[in-house]
């Protein structure tokens, strides 16, 4: 977080807490115009996409006024193609944001988990998995998520096995 404020009253100061979405997050005290803060303080805000307002509270005084908002950003495939494969059906996820550590989960049309093996990120827009042999009929209709570190999932894409 950072404040361009020359007011001395409106200036950060050590020991000041972050409020994002109204949860008091600790801060790491960079100057008296920025200040740190670790989403990994807050894991039920770093896992839920969208906006993240952020406040900042002195030792001493009142809440700020909202001084920031930020859109975080989770994974999103675009595609999935299918190819078979001995042994299974192998997948390519194409999309965006999917950060190192990211994994694929997909379920069956009852919503049953299907297993997946040899899930491997390639870069930060492809990801590929293998649905083994007999862990979902030939044919079927499975959907596709993908999960960066943490439990915030893409939205779900629903893709026919060959």
């Amino acid at each position: 977080l950072s404040c361009n404020s020359t007011d001395e009253s409106m200036l950060f100061k050590q020991g000041a807490v972050a409020i994002l979405n109204g949860e008091d997050v600790p801060t790491e005290f960079i100057s008296a115009n920025e200040l740190r803060v670790r989403l990994d303080d807050a894991p039920e805000i770093r896992n839920t996409p969208g906006l993240v307002s952020a406040a900042v509270r002195n030792p001493g005084s009142d809440e700020s006024p909202t001084v920031s908002v930020v859109t975080l950003i989770g994974p999103s495939i675009s595609s999935v193609t299918t190819k078979t494969a001995d042994p299974g059906v192998k997948l390519k996820i194409h999309g965006s944001n999917f950060l190192k550590g990211s994994t694929v989960s997909a379920t069956d049309a009852n919503g049953d988990p299907i297993s997946l093996t040899k899930i491997k990120r390639e870069s930060k827009t492809l990801l590929k998995a293998t649905v083994p042999t007999g862990a979902a009929q030939s044919g079927s209709d499975i959907m596709v998520r993908v999960s960066n570190p943490g439990p915030a999932y893409s939205p779900p894409v629903v893709v026919r096995l060959p």
